[in-house]
């Protein structure tokens, strides 16, 4: 069972106890619940409808072709997706010039497990100031990637990369150009 479709159910378990325990006395709590339990389903729901190009095999990989596409991936990502044994192919140039402040792909709590080519094209003119988990702060193009997971021939161009030490937790701060944490 994936992830979304357990957290689907979970949710549906959740719902059917709250309408089988409504009460008048009980109502504004069961209200925040039933609230909650629909916030996640909205994010499970807009995590299943991130999609790519591509079936993300070797022969097939997922295609990069956009500033979106990106975006996409650092979302996906940074919300529990680790991509692990999956491949992505960059397809064209990525200037990030005018997309504000981006997330790197990956961070402490949800590494990039998956296999990045970047085909020869470049990410350029990006601003990366990075995540913070747990008071510890990663910023670079990957924030972190395991050993299950590689990027190869991708250049960039023109960052800047920023990572602030955080307060509690570890209290760190890492920063790279392509990764922060290896």
């Amino acid at each position: 069972m994936s992830i979304i479709s357990y957290q689907l159910s979970a949710i549906s378990y959740q719902l059917s106890a709250i309408r089988h325990n409504l009460t008048l006395k009980n109502f504004s709590k069961n209200f925040i619940l039933i609230a909650l339990a629909l916030f996640t389903l909205a994010g499970a729901a807009h995590a299943e409808s991130v999609t790519f190009s591509g079936s993300g095999t070797q022969a097939d990989p997922y295609l990069i072709s956009t500033v979106d596409d990106w975006k996409a991936l650092a979302a996906s990502v940074n919300g529990g997706e680790a991509y692990e044994g999956k491949y992505f192919r960059q397809t064209a140039h990525l200037n990030m010039s005018g997309a504000g402040n981006l997330n790197p792909v990956g961070n402490l709590e949800h590494p990039f497990c998956g296999n990045y080519d970047g085909d020869g094209f470049a990410i350029s003119n990006a601003t990366i100031s990075g995540v913070t988990t747990d008071g510890s702060t990663v910023a670079g193009v990957f924030g972190v990637l395991t050993g299950k997971g590689s990027i190869s021939n991708l250049i960039v161009e023109k960052a800047t990369v920023t990572a602030t030490k955080g307060s509690g937790g570890w209290d760190m701060a890492f920063a790279g150009g392509l990764v922060a944490v290896v």
